[in-house]
């Protein structure tokens, strides 16, 4: 059984790794994420209804912030599934294939996608040492979150059918859409 103060440390160390990570030179890389794709997605999403009230949130007046281009490099699939922590107790990522360029939110919310069922406390801890990053802004986080979230609901009822209730959407949608430019409430 890992302690909590452990999980708090490899939650923060993991934080300042990847943006470590992300601080290698894009130079002039393109993000494919871009504004043709983002509507494109966008317009499939409108199909869900029960996303609606999320994609409104990010197609009214926030958009622009999924286009929004930090220029990174991104891991893409930073999760506590690719950070191995050695025998001397530091972490190391791996399945760094997947790597591209863009905005650094995709990385975080993978990473808090991935890991709050896991470890409340890691998702937290993580969260909020990331977000001591000088150029985070929580309402470009949580458009992001809402767009990804949005997707998955589509993306999970074409594939698997699943069906995601309206209770956890609507959780979702007071968590990351209610007050996007704050801190969302799981997290404090």
């Amino acid at each position: 059984m890992v302690k909590e103060e452990e999980v708090i440390d490899i939650a923060s160390r993991s934080a300042t790794l990847l943006k470590s990570i992300q601080s290698i030179g894009a130079g002039n890389q393109v993000d494919f994420f871009n504004e043709a794709y983002i509507t494109r997605e966008l317009k499939r999403c409108k199909e869900c209804i029960e996303a609606n009230k999320i994609i409104e949130f990010v197609s009214d007046n926030n958009k622009y912030l999924l286009d929004k281009n930090h220029n990174s490099f991104l891991h893409s699939d930073y999760h506590l599934g690719n950070i191995i922590l050695t025998d001397k107790k530091e972490l190391v990522v791996v399945d760094i294939e997947k790597y591209e360029y863009g905005s650094f939110y995709r990385d975080v919310l993978i990473n808090e996608t991935y890991n709050r069922e896991i470890s409340s406390v890691y998702a937290r801890t993580f969260l909020r040492e990331y977000s001591s990053k000088p150029d985070f802004d929580w309402m470009s986080y949580n458009v992001h979150m809402a767009f990804y979230f949005a997707r998955f609901i589509l993306w999970s009822k074409r594939k698997r059918g699943v069906i995601i209730d309206e209770k956890r959407i609507n959780k979702f949608f007071s968590e990351h859409c209610v007050n996007p430019k704050k801190m969302p409430d799981w997290v404090e």
